[in-house]
């Protein structure tokens, strides 16, 4: 007697498991692609392709795409260059993007001494120009040779006049 009760425990289990596996509802799965901008405004984004903004959208990773390829962003308005940066973004920030691991190896990203009157701070070209252009009476010098601040620095001490 006791067997056939646990028998028909057993069986009552093993039909109650089934039935539950069995009604488990479908799942959609969720198009993933590479957004060149989201709708929020983000770049370069690994998401479903509803919160794409642009065209430019692909069933890709990002690091895939030429689109949002990484390189060296180089802002002429002020003069800074930004590594690892999407070519996209950099394209969306008016930027020149060039296609370098490393922003050393662009000619606009080069550091130097800026030298302005007895004050000095490294900076690229034209970052020293755009800074000198807030003061009427001062002419920059760029001295592409010198890259450390504290060299830098001690090439304006000698311009210092006593009283």
């Amino acid at each position: 007697m006791n067997y056939i009760k646990l028998k028909a425990i057993i069986m009552v289990l093993l039909v109650s498991l089934i039935s539950i596996t069995l009604y488990v509802p479908p799942i959609k799965a969720q198009q993933q692609e590479c957004c060149e901008k989201t709708k929020d405004g983000s770049f370069c984004v690994y998401t479903e392709s509803s919160n794409c903004a642009s065209q430019n959208h692909a069933p890709a990773f990002c690091e895939d795409t030429s689109f949002c390829k990484l390189g060296c962003c180089f802002d002429s308005n002020s003069g800074e260059c930004f590594s690892n940066t999407a070519k996209s973004e950099c394209n969306n920030l008016g930027g020149a993007w060039e296609d370098s691991s490393s922003c050393i190896e662009v000619a606009q990203c080069s550091i130097g001494c800026c030298q302005l009157n007895n004050q000095g701070f490294l900076s690229t070209l034209t970052k020293c120009k755009q800074v000198a252009s807030q003061y009427s009476d001062t002419e920059p010098n760029f001295d592409a040779s010198i890259r450390d601040e504290f060299s830098c620095l001690n090439s304006v001490r000698s311009q210092e006049q006593g009283c």
